[in-house]
């Protein structure tokens, strides 16, 4: 478990809340330091929280961590060290000290999703007693539950019609929450995904949480890949894993070398954006989405590098690409199943007893725990973009 200790959580399409337990603890009294780029637009996202003297009840957040959740543990690090979203939980803590109640945090997690890779908030007891506080309840307390989301899109584009109007799904009611998180570090499965991802009347979950949003100052803080960091991502990260994967299939197992083409294959910087036309996506759609009752303002941009855990990384494009390697695979004819046209079978044909089962294993623990190839460089950091949206009247 990383330096956020475990909350109570619970999980399924309606939330239940933890409960605070254990004695005081100050761990949370000093925010741990980060990079400067990442400060910046930590204290932007919580500088519309109020400061007043008035007492506030709960503070209400969203985070999503795209393709899924992943705690950090010991054989997995998140690219911060700590999630994005338990350092902001912090810094609300500090933002509203002697005025916050309850800080309750949904997280938005995909199907089948295990309870074990929720990410851990800060401990759900209160700090010690301030100055002025009533004893055991003067201190924020943290609650977590999870919600359903539905995936979008897949390899092929979006997975609903694509040509009808998409209205946003919320998760928690909206126009109620003051601070959201919603995070990306490797490439969307198709280009579709990306540009869906900032336009407004698309499958969204950016827009879905933008939608959820408080129009009293709540602020949304956005990290995604630019185009540097999706060709570093494929150049020093995947291909020095999935290439040699590929190969050995190929001259070792007998795999067809089309068909080791197609599971390979990879472009994502194609059509992906630098961090200038992240900033104009972002602005256009905040132009998009405002209305007379309440506006959306890009309230900070920042551009930093981080480092993927190897094994961080690997989960994430399993998870992501699963699909697309059993479609490819579905033109494998030693698979068992009704083998496709004869000019196909020709072009896909692999070794007699490969399998589309045996193919998929192999790669998925290729993907899971093949170190990097030494004939390629040690993988560089990644760029990312780094944005708060915010919410007002």
């Amino acid at each position: 478990m990383n330096s956020c200790a475990s909350d109570r959580s619970s999980t399924g399409t309606s939330s239940v809340s933890g409960s605070p337990v254990g004695p005081a603890d100050n761990r949370w009294s000093v925010r741990p330091p980060v990079e400067p780029w990442l400060e910046k637009c930590i204290e932007a996202a919580v500088s519309s929280l109020p400061t007043a003297p008035a007492r506030l009840d709960a503070v209400k957040m969203v985070t999503q961590m795209l393709p899924y959740p992943r705690d950090s543990d010991s054989t997995t690090k998140l690219p911060f060290g700590n999630s994005i979203f338990c350092l902001l939980v912090q810094a609300m803590q500090d933002h509203t000290v002697g005025k916050l109640s309850y800080i309750n945090i949904t997280h938005a997690v995909p199907d089948h999703f295990t309870l074990s890779n929720l990410p851990a908030s800060p401990s759900n007891s209160p700090r010690p007693q301030l100055a002025g506080g009533d004893g055991y309840f003067a201190s924020p307390q943290v609650f977590s539950n999870a919600a359903v989301v539905s995936s979008y899109h897949d390899f092929r584009g979006p997975i609903s019609n694509a040509r009808t109007p998409h209205a946003p799904s919320p998760i928690v009611p909206p126009q109620s929450v003051q601070t959201a998180v919603l995070e990306r570090y490797i490439p969307p499965s198709s280009l579709d995904e990306h540009r869906d991802f900032f336009t407004a009347g698309r499958p969204s979950h950016l827009i879905d949480r933008l939608f959820e949003l408080s129009p009293d100052g709540g602020s949304l803080l956005l990290v995604y890949p630019t185009r540097n960091g999706v060709s570093t991502f494929q150049d020093q990260y995947l291909a020095p894993v999935i290439d040699p994967l590929i190969r050995q299939l190929v001259v070792v197992n007998g795999m067809s070398a089309d068909l080791g083409q197609l599971l390979g294959s990879y472009s994502f910087a194609m059509g992906m954006d630098d961090m200038y036309g992240l900033q104009v996506n972002l602005q256009e759609l905040c132009h998009a989405l405002s209305t007379p009752e309440s506006r959306f303002t890009l309230a900070a941009a920042e551009s930093g590098n981080i480092s993927l855990d190897r094994n961080l990384w690997g989960e994430w494009y399993i998870h992501q690409e699963k699909k697309r390697f059993k479609d490819v695979l579905s033109l494998n004819p030693n698979d068992g199943r009704r083998s496709p046209a004869g000019n196909t079978r020709r072009m896909f044909g692999t070794e007699p007893g490969m399998t589309s089962s045996m193919i998929l294993t192999s790669i998925l623990e290729g993907l899971r725990k093949r170190p990097y190839s030494t004939n390629y460089r040690p993988p560089g950091p990644i760029e990312v973009g780094v944005f708060v949206i915010r919410r007002s009247k």
